[in-house]
C-alpha cells in the first residue's frame, strides 16, 4: 500500500481481507461488489471508534462509542459547487478514490446488508445502531438514508433527513433515488462517503 494510504486508511477488516486474499476471495466476501471509504476526523473521533467496532476493528481497546444525543442535532453545512456526477473509467475512479483517501483519514466498509436493519430491500444509512452503515454523528438522521444496489448500479436516497443528503454539491430531493457512480462522493449531512468497486479498492490498496 502507498504510505500516505497507509497513514490515512485506518486500520479494519476489510483492509486486511483486500491484502491478505486474492480479488475472488475478496469478492466473495462483498457480495455486493461495492464498498463505501467514510472519511473520519482522527483515528480518535467518535465516528471512527464507532466504524472499528461495527466492522470488527478495534483501533484502540479501550476506547467505546460516544452517547449521542436522541435527537437529531442541526449541522452547520459548508456550500459546494454544484459538480454533476459523472460516469468514470476503472482508471478514472481508482484516481478519485485515491485523491479522497489522501485528503484525510479514512475508514473503508463494505456497502452491505448487516442483518440488522428492518429494511430488507435496502441498505440503510443513520447513526441508528441498527442500520446496515453506522454513521455516528450528532447531525445524522437515525435513519438518513439508504443505498440500493442493482448489479453495476448504485442508487442513492435520502429519507427526509433533518441535515440532508448531498451529490455532487446538490442537496437530494427527499425519497427520490439518485444514480451514484463509483468514484463519486456523497454527504450525509456533513460526513463524506465515497463509492468505490471492491476491484478497484482492491488494486488501489495493492498498488504501491
Amino acid at each position: 500500500m502507498p504510505v500516505d494510504l497507509d497513514r490515512n486508511l485506518l486500520p479494519s477488516r476489510l483492509a486486511d481481507l483486500a491484502m491478505m486474499r486474492p480479488l475472488d476471495g475478496l469478492m466473495s466476501e462483498v457480495t455486493t461488489g461495492f464498498v463505501v471509504i467514510i472519511r473520519v476526523g482522527s483515528p480518535g473521533d467518535p465516528l471512527a471508534v464507532e466504524l472499528a467496532h461495527t466492522y470488527g476493528a478495534g483501533l484502540d481497546g479501550d476506547q467505546t462509542p460516544a452517547v449521542l444525543d436522541f435527537h437529531t442535532q442541526l449541522a452547520q453545512t459548508e456550500d459546494h459547487p454544484t459538480i454533476p456526477p459523472v460516469s468514470r473509467s476503472g482508471a478514472q475512479e481508482l484516481q478519485a478514490v485515491q485523491r479522497f483517501m489522501l485528503a484525510q483519514c479514512c475508514f473503508a466498509a463494505p456497502l452491505m446488508k448487516r442483518g440488522v436493519s428492518t429494511m430488507t430491500d435496502h441498505i440503510t444509512v443513520g447513526r441508528a445502531l441498527n442500520k446496515d452503515l453506522v454513521l455516528r454523528a450528532p447531525g445524522v438522521s437515525k435513519l438518513h438514508g439508504w443505498f440500493e444496489v442493482e448489479g453495476d448500479s448504485v442508487q442513492v436516497t435520502d429519507a427526509g433527513s433533518k441535515n440532508g443528503t448531498f451529490v455532487g454539491g446538490q442537496r437530494l430531493d427527499p425519497r427520490t433515488p439518485t444514480t451514484l457512480p463509483a468514484g463519486e462522493s456523497v454527504t450525509f449531512s456533513t460526513i463524506e462517503v465515497v463509492l468505490c468497486s471492491t476491484t478497484t479498492f482492491w488494486n488501489l490498496l495493492r498498488s504501491g
